[in-house]
């Protein structure tokens, strides 16, 4: 099953564990009603895209609250419109107190010279494949106005703000490569929201 209306964070990526931490906290041992999308019942892996219910709260919107999860629209009519509402109201509270991925570094910046342009649901680089014939008729947005409208980031062009890299020097004490061939690895990220 997949929580209809948001994205939680990947296998492998910041706050992964702790989203399924709390997804599990949230249903288990209650009574959980599950209601299926009007238009889209399946993704494309086959599993079922719900809205899930569990001691009366909506798991979906607390897991946006939490800021474990962002808020993931497709279609006009996939979700009623006061969950629409609830979620993008939830993310921009999650936002506000700068919780789980909003915590984390470069979640919100738009990067120097990066140009965002937004579709209903989404938002790109200006020369995304996608959008770049109606770029010019599109308005311009910055990520942070693009996430607190409930839209996410086109998967296609990744406006996404890329993670510094830092140098590991080498050493006698392990087999480092050598100076002119320095290795470059990814940056820990900071998480500054509550858990």
């Amino acid at each position: 099953m997949r929580l209809l209306g948001i994205d939680t964070p990947e296998k492998g990526k910041s706050l992964y564990s702790e989203a399924q931490r709390a997804c599990a906290e949230l249903v288990e041992g209650r009574q959980v009603e599950i209601q299926t999308s009007g238009g889209h019942s399946k993704d494309a892996y086959g599993r079922t895209l719900a809205l899930v219910t569990a001691g009366g709260t909506l798991v979906n919107e607390d897991l946006v609250a939490r800021g474990l999860a962002r808020v993931y629209l497709k279609d006009d009519g996939e979700i009623p419109g006061d969950v629409e509402e609830g979620l993008i109201r939830a993310q921009n509270s999650a936002i506000d107190a700068r919780r789980g991925l909003w915590g984390l570094r470069g979640a919100l910046e738009t990067r120097p010279g990066e140009r965002l342009r937004a579709t209903r649901y989404r938002f790109h680089k200006e020369a995304c494949a996608d959008v770049k014939s109606l770029s010019r008729q599109l308005a311009p947005i910055t990520r942070e106005e693009a996430l607190r409208s409930g839209r996410s980031p086109c998967r296609n062009c990744l406006p996404r703000r890329r993670r510094r890299r830092r140098r590991i020097s080498g050493s006698n004490d392990c087999s480092l490569p050598s100076a002119d061939r320095v290795a470059m690895m990814p940056r820990r990220e900071e998480y500054h929201g509550s858990r």
